[in-house]
């Protein structure tokens, strides 16, 4: 790593990435040249989410060794960096009426599942991968749970479902509770069956970064104001700052540190745009939100990484 200088380190970084924000990037060209809709953009992420991704995160974790897998500091330290800075984005929001559901759930809910796991994939090969399809298990019904909270609280036209149905409706915590179940009992997969979870599971992350980019459009590009700028800057700033703190904080390091640092640093979810326009929310603004800390994570994600190899927090393989 020291034969690098720190300018050299980010520009490797953000090589190893770019595939991913070029997909993105294609999606919003596509947008722009009329070939994708909204419509599609529900679509994708309703099949990315239902049937896609669980089939990637069974899999992963089906077939990797769980000794090797998230440890309780890491889970711990992610449900302490997720509880204080949502509290902190609750006690901001009061400067945000009437539009508090939408600031908050663009603050806490990231891409992780799609944008972090692609990136710890590109860094750590298979088993970053399945570290951290383990950790969206426990994170994603929060999310879920989450945001039906802040909408059924702070905007009164929602209809959401219940926090019960939110939290085992969530077709990813079943896939890992049945991958964690394999690879306990050291089941085997029929080839028949890993083949073709192997084409769904390869189906999910480049169409959910499509639909990502898709999000964006002129009219999100033009309504952006000084919201904007809040929130980009405690999504894609303070709260990775925070998850690394509290993870050096209880002795993370190397694989389990990279993936507490991609929960949190991620863009916001486009499902929180799907979640605002299902349950009533300003659609305009949740889309936006998606679309500029996307954007602006292509920056800020490559730094982050850079200082965390820099200072020997994490490593890299071939750095």
């Amino acid at each position: 790593m020291l034969q690098y200088t720190s300018m050299a380190l980010f520009v490797l970084v953000f090589k190893l990435i770019a595939p991913i924000f070029i997909i993105v990037f294609l999606g919003a060209f596509l947008r722009y040249r009329g070939m994708l809709t909204d419509r599609f953009v529900t679509t994708a992420s309703q099949l990315t989410f239902q049937t896609a991704l669980p089939a990637l995160v069974f899999l992963k974790i089906a077939k990797a060794p769980l000794h090797e897998l998230a440890t309780f500091n890491l889970i711990w330290a992610a449900l302490m960096a997720l509880a204080l800075y949502s509290l902190g984005l609750l006690l901001l929001s009061r400067h945000y009426r009437p539009n508090q559901a939408v600031f908050i759930q663009a603050g806490f809910r990231s891409n992780f599942g799609i944008i972090g796991l692609s990136i710890a994939w590109l860094l750590w090969g298979n088993i970053g991968l399945s570290q951290a399809a383990l950790l969206l298990a426990f994170i994603s019904p929060l999310y879920n749970v989450g945001s039906i909270v802040v909408f059924n609280y702070y905007n009164p036209q929602a209809n959401g479902p219940s926090y019960w149905q939110s939290f085992v409706k969530t077709p990813m915590l079943w896939g890992a509770l049945l991958g964690i179940t394999f690879a306990y009992y050291d089941w085997g997969i029929s080839p028949v069956a890993e083949q073709t979870l192997q084409y769904l599971g390869a189906l999910a992350l480049p169409l959910a970064l499509i639909g990502i980019g898709a999000t964006c459009t002129k009219e999100t590009i033009l309504s952006l104001s000084w919201v904007h700028g809040v929130v980009c800057g405690l999504k894609l700033i303070v709260a990775p700052a925070l998850a690394v703190g509290i993870g050096i904080a209880l002795g993370l390091s190397g694989l389990d540190l990279g993936v507490l640092f991609l929960l949190m640093a991620t863009p916001t979810a486009v499902a929180s745009f799907i979640v605002a326009q299902s349950l009533n929310g300003d659609i305009k603004l949740a889309s936006s939100l998606v679309v500029m800390t996307t954007i602006l994570s292509s920056i800020t994600l490559p730094i982050g990484i850079t200082l965390l190899v820099y200072g020997g927090w994490i490593s890299l393989p071939g750095f």
